[in-house]
């Protein structure tokens, strides 16, 4: 148990030995894993060959696989029109990789486009949605029912004109 049989990894867990990853050689036909010292990971594998001698032969070698720690640095903020940007940077081993962080979506009545502004560009949208010429998602939806009633129909139609209009 513990052994892939098709990539040769053992994984090895253990609540005095640290997770490491070893390959395992073929040729054995079972093997042991002992502690070589008292330090955390520090461990060998020995392996049992087909003749069924003693498990005297070292067939482990570290595969050096890090458990990273990552640090993330924020190098674009989101916003409402545009995505954000992340680098993540290990702190054991160095390995860094970007992440996009997604814009941020709005979630004021009548901004139906959420982009953070309320805006005649929203009022257009709207009134194409009720004509069915364009077709919102749920999410869209939600900030387009000004009304509450839980549809978007010509009354929000109107409550936005009289939003706009500061009324």
């Amino acid at each position: 148990e513990g052994v892939d049989t098709t990539s040769g990894e053992v994984k090895v867990f253990s609540n005095t030995v640290n997770v490491e990853t070893y390959s395992y050689l073929p040729g054995y036909t079972s093997f042991v894993i002992e502690e070589k010292s008292s330090l955390a990971g520090d461990i060998r594998i020995m392996g049992q060959s087909s003749g069924g001698g003693a498990y005297d032969v070292d067939i482990g070698r570290r595969t050096s696989e890090c458990a990273h720690v990552w640090n993330i640095s924020v190098t674009a903020e989101p916003t409402y029109t545009s995505d954000g940007e992340a680098i993540y940077t290990c702190l054991k081993c160095g390995e860094t990789k970007t992440v996009i962080l997604p814009r941020i979506i709005s979630d004021i009545k009548g901004d139906v486009d959420g982009d953070g502004q309320i805006e005649v560009k929203d009022l257009l949208m709207l009134r194409k949605t009720v004509a069915g010429i364009v077709e919102i998602d749920a999410v869209a939806s939600e900030r387009a029912d000004i009304s509450g009633e839980g549809r978007v129909n010509l009354k929000d139609v109107l409550l936005l004109r009289k939003l706009l209009a500061g009324s």
